[in-house]
């Protein structure tokens, strides 16, 4: 999916999930109260079904995001969307009321609430870092709307009271369901008919199970939490007890513990290293090559070179942290490797005098002159930062290159002419 197509599929998401957080509060509010409220909702409701008739539409062209399956075959898969969220989506964009003329029809479009779900489940895959932020918010979602909807069932079962305006009923209904969610039957609640006392009891078991639900997440999320947390303290504890029996220098204990700190803090939701050894070989060198081949393709000297090229490249590129003040080389020094810069910034020094001459960020890349003649490094770099990069080894590039004699020599005709426009 290209960038604009992502931008207006996220837009109307975003329309789709504030259009059904409106009709979750209106369509049962109206059922019983007259405000106008509901009256404006009444007004302008043909926008809604408007609006549901175009994402029934949306989603049959774009069917395919709910069909890949390689686990069945290309006929079955092809009409998974229409076994499943089609449903939904024509349930909640048929126009019952106005073909019946029954506004209580209404009540069959709420089965669109299951798509802020999907919607939100699928856009927690895209933010991973706010994943858990979403699926508090999902959480306290369905549990205001089921707040909602059984304070509007208790209404409809106890009646509403002549003696109070519509404001002070309603108030009364949510109080009445969250006392009883949360009451386990501790709480004296007002029961005078038979129905009252058995939808009373379902309310307590519900609200039982909720608070099941919220514990088992809390528990859950401190044990993970307390699993980081304590492999950070271990390691601290360790490097302590290293640094006092071999006398390590202060200096270096404090650059270590920064070194946990950030792999705590910064990189505690996401190891890329950790996640392409998990995979299988086969999906680790194809991720793997997705991944690096991007910071290759962004050199002027590699551009315009064979695809198959960039791709042996990508796969001998390493990955390497650096902590802040670490060297990368030092100008004097023979090196064989160039390097690309992945995430952090670190700062180039002339030779002479330690002259600042810039600072490379995520994009760039350094050293490249390395790979193609035995000279000594012209500058210094080291990070300002804690910074991801990857490092193409001189050995390894000179074996692909083999592969490729003409590339080879387009690459060194640039090489030669960059040293002599710089000599």
């Amino acid at each position: 999916m290209t960038p604009t197509l992502k931008t207006i599929k996220l837009t109307w998401d975003i329309i789709i999930i504030i259009s059904i957080i409106i009709i979750t509060f209106f369509i049962p509010l109206e059922i019983i109260y007259k405000t106008k409220l509901t009256q404006i909702f009444d007004n302008y409701y043909w926008i809604f079904s408007l609006i549901y008739m175009i994402d029934l539409i949306f989603c049959i062209i774009q069917k395919d995001r709910y069909s890949k399956n390689i686990y069945s075959d290309s006929k079955k898969s092809e009409h998974k969307y229409y076994k499943t969220w089609f449903i939904v989506d024509f349930i909640a964009a048929l126009p019952l009321e106005f073909l019946f003329g029954w506004k209580v029809l209404r009540i069959f479009r709420l089965v669109k609430i299951a798509k802020v779900v999907h919607i939100s489940n699928n856009f927690s895959k895209d933010v991973f870092r706010y994943s858990t932020l979403i699926k508090i918010t999902i959480f306290s979602y369905c549990f205001i709307t089921f707040i909602h909807f059984s304070s509007i069932v208790w209404t409809l079962i106890s009646g509403v009271n002549p003696l109070v305006n519509n404001a002070t009923n309603y108030i009364q209904s949510i109080f009445w369901t969250i006392t009883t969610i949360t009451s386990f039957g501790n709480v004296d609640i007002n029961t005078n008919s038979n129905s009252q006392m058995m939808y009373s009891i379902f309310i307590m078991l519900i609200g039982i199970a909720i608070f099941a639900i919220i514990i088992a997440y809390i528990v859950n999320y401190f044990y993970r939490k307390h699993i980081n947390r304590n492999n950070y303290r271990q390691n601290i504890r360790r490097l302590h007890f290293i640094a006092k029996n071999r006398q390590i220098p202060q200096e270096l204990v404090k650059r270590i513990e920064d070194f946990y700190k950030y792999k705590f803090e910064i990189q505690k939701d996401f190891n890329e290293t950790q996640f392409l050894e998990s995979l299988p070989a086969a999906l680790k060198n194809e991720t793997s090559l997705f991944l690096m081949k991007t910071s290759i393709e962004k050199m002027p000297l590699f551009r315009d070179t064979d695809e198959d090229f960039i791709n042996e490249l990508a796969l001998e590129l390493r990955p390497i942290l650096l902590t802040p003040g670490d060297f990368v080389f030092k100008a004097g020094e023979f090196g064989d490797e160039m390097f690309f810069v992945l995430s952090g910034e670190l700062d180039v020094f002339t030779k002479k005098d330690n002259f600042y001459l810039t600072t490379l960020k995520k994009g760039d890349f350094f050293g490249e002159i390395a790979l193609f003649y035995d000279k000594p490094r012209t500058a210094s770099i080291h990070a300002i930062t804690f910074c991801e990069i990857y490092s193409l080894h001189k050995e390894e590039f000179n074996s692909v290159m083999a592969k490729y004699p003409k590339i080879s020599k387009q690459i060194k005709l640039k090489i030669d002419k960059f040293l002599q426009s710089t000599s």
